[in-house]
């Protein structure tokens, strides 16, 4: 089968991600254009006026289920919204993720539920992520925001453990954005964050800059992430070197200067770096896009060059 989406050329939606549970249900996350409001609808399921961020759940044969939503009061400005991933556990849970990029204040976002409004909050930062949990009725849960970060990917260990990346997009301690990796309990409570660090041994002027762009689950709980950073060389000497925990990347080749790299890194569930890899291309920066593991933990990443 095949569903469609939109109305046309005057409506900007995009289907962002897609997870598959064990009873063959599908859940999508995306945005579209708050700011045009014609009614659109998938089978029985309308899309509300003034919707930035969606979820919808499709049953096996791509018949719309529900949809849950984010509203917007704008008060200014035109802020952009990003929803970035989704997962679901085994209890019927979905937890999604995003960020808000755009004028700080220009409006208040609405995680509704039917028609009434769960859970609100107003952009404090130039970049705003969350993390939020939805129940199999298409409720929302809670929700968890944070500030001057955007959040990119979404995993599940267990009902009770649910690990989210991304990164703090604040310029200080020689970073201009660092990224994270942060285990949450079934209620959205911090269990532990685990951040990359910047080798104290180098005399490099420059910022640190990486980020993960999406993680996966092996079978033992295992975390992969893939990602890019970005190389600042200046010497043999002088170089950024990239810490997690014990293993490190970096690129002694002046050629890849300022350029973009791949990396793929691997944690245990108590947030323990295994490993980190990198390659570069001393003709081109390379950029890793997604990461998925099997069941017998081989690790799959796709990019570009």
């Amino acid at each position: 089968w095949v569903e469609q989406f939109g109305k046309g050329d005057d409506v900007a939606l995009s289907l962002d991600d897609v997870t598959v549970d064990q009873n063959n249900s599908i859940y999508i996350v995306g945005s579209y254009n708050w700011w045009i409001s014609p009614k659109m609808s998938v089978g029985s399921c309308v899309f509300p006026d003034m919707i930035p961020l969606f979820v919808m759940k499709l049953n096996p044969n791509g018949n719309c289920s529900w949809i849950t939503n984010v509203t917007l009061s704008v008060s200014g400005g035109e802020p952009q919204e990003t929803m970035t991933s989704i997962t679901h556990d085994l209890l019927g849970n979905t937890y999604v993720t995003g960020y808000f990029d755009g004028v700080i204040g220009s409006g208040t976002y609405n995680f509704n539920n039917n028609n009434s409004t769960a859970f609100s909050f107003t952009p404090s930062s130039q970049h705003h992520g969350f993390v939020a949990k939805i129940n199999s009725f298409g409720e929302w849960q809670w929700l968890e925001d944070y500030p001057d970060t955007r959040i990119r990917s979404v995993g599940v260990i267990s009902h009770n453990q649910i690990i989210i990346s991304g990164e703090v997009m604040v310029i200080q301690n020689s970073w201009e954005s660092q990224p994270f990796i942060q285990s949450v309990d079934s209620n959205g409570n911090q269990d532990w964050i685990k951040y990359v660090t910047l080798g104290a041994d180098n005399s490099n002027s420059g910022r640190g800059n990486m980020r993960f762009e999406e993680l996966s689950i092996g079978s033992s709980g295992e975390i992969v992430v893939i990602g890019e950073w970005k190389e600042l060389y200046q010497s043999a000497a002088s170089h950024r070197s990239f810490y997690f925990d014990s293993h490190s990347i970096n690129s002694t080749d002046a050629s890849m200067d300022h350029k973009q790299s791949t990396f793929v890194a691997k944690m245990d569930n108590s947030g323990n770096w295994q490993w980190a890899k990198t390659w570069g291309n001393v003709e081109n920066s390379n950029y890793g896009y997604s990461v998925d593991v099997d069941s017998n933990d081989n690790v799959f990443i796709a990019g570009s060059a």
